[in-house]
């Protein structure tokens, strides 16, 4: 059986390199994965396959795409995952302090458990992984980190918004297809792809609501 379709157990034997990157102007290469790293790191590797990630269930069945129709055993992934900054509440009775404190760990913290868990699926298929979580517009971040990294590919997951969405909302897929300094594939499930996928990683809210949307 696929290892990708099954559950991990634990990540004890099977950790994932997690090189945390805060937002700053000088976004100094040893507190990311830089150029010279990725060929350092992995000299066999043939081509750098960026893919971008969050909790929905599109971003599992990209990864579970890409897995079956593209990734090469000779590939470097990099799984890029990408997190908002934190707003402030919107009452004042309360420490704003200690509130974006906590909320920066946790987001953080769910980042990681999320980059942990695919790099640990992905490293069972023999793939060489890296693994990096973002901090700040995640569009922004995205497209950065691909041109920081030289990918030769970016490959992003489409949540299959409608037009009014997008002009309201923005798309991830769409910024990165104008601004990503490489190619970028966007997968797109139909209906019926999203029916049959069974998702091990997604949240139970984002697999909800993809299934709502595609019964509309």
């Amino acid at each position: 059986m696929d290892p990708f379709s099954q559950a991990v157990p634990g990540l004890v034997g099977h950790p994932a390199e997690i090189v945390h990157h805060d937002f700053d102007d000088a976004h100094p290469p040893a507190a990311s994965l830089a150029d010279a790293d990725a060929t350092a790191t992995h000299p066999s590797c043939s081509r750098i396959v960026a893919i971008a990630i969050d909790s929905s269930i599109h971003a599992e069945y990209s990864i579970k795409w890409a897995v079956d129709n593209f990734l090469k055993s000779t590939d470097l992934v990099v799984l890029l995952n990408a997190r908002p900054f934190v707003s402030p509440p919107g009452t004042v009775y309360m420490d704003v302090a200690s509130y974006i404190e906590q909320q920066e760990e946790f987001q953080r913290s769910t980042s990681h458990n999320l980059l942990r868990k695919v790099a640990t699926k992905l490293k069972l298929l023999n793939f060489a992984v890296k693994a990096i979580a973002l901090k700040g517009d995640v569009r922004d971040e995205i497209v950065r980190k691909t041109k920081e990294v030289h990918a030769d590919i970016l490959i992003v997951g489409s949540r299959g918004l409608g037009f009014l969405s997008r002009q309201m909302i923005g798309s991830v897929s769409d910024y990165c297809i104008h601004y990503a300094s490489c190619p970028v594939l966007v997968v797109k499930p139909t209906e019926e792809d999203l029916k049959s996928f069974q998702p091990l990683l997604a949240t139970d809210s984002a697999v909800n609501m993809a299934h709502e949307h595609s019964s509309t």
